[in-house]
């Protein structure tokens, strides 16, 4: 097996693309914080039920952890972090559209599903794609854009 080194163009592209995933997962997954008192204002729910559109995203990527690290081993960890990231961005979208607080929360709960698969994921990928030398630099860089 030939390994991605550092250096090299392919080192650069997967690093960048990890990155920028990282904190794209990251980013979303607490986007709702600042507008909970929004949500709670518009929707009439209790600070506490606003609280869910972040909790519920949370509690579904802990949940989706496990089953999705299983997955990569029979569907690729390659695919599977791309589709996560497509299917998240499709989620966000739609998010954007939601006409009451109850299409939030699912919408949510969906996120936190997808967004298993590059957490999940990230770490086995590098260690199977990096040269040994470049790995720390590449786990490093990953970690940062969380």
């Amino acid at each position: 097996m030939e390994y991605i080194q550092k250096g090299t163009k392919s080192f650069h592209k997967a690093n960048w693309a990890l990155f920028l995933a990282g904190f794209i997962t990251f980013a979303n997954l607490y986007s709702t914080q600042p507008l909970l008192p929004t949500f709670a204002e518009v929707f009439k729910v209790s600070p506490a039920v606003a609280s869910l559109s972040l909790s519920v995203t949370t509690f579904a990527l802990a949940l989706s952890l496990v089953i999705v690290g299983s997955l990569s081993e029979a569907w690729g960890r390659k695919s599977l972090m791309t589709i996560s990231i497509f299917a998240a961005s499709i989620f966000t979208l739609a998010l954007a559209f939601s006409p009451n607080f109850e299409s939030i929360i699912v919408l949510r709960v969906l996120q936190g599903i997808v967004f298993a698969g590059l957490p999940a994921i990230a770490m086995a990928y590098l260690g199977e794609e990096m040269e040994p030398s470049s790995l720390g630099v590449a786990m490093g860089l990953y970690i940062s854009g969380n």
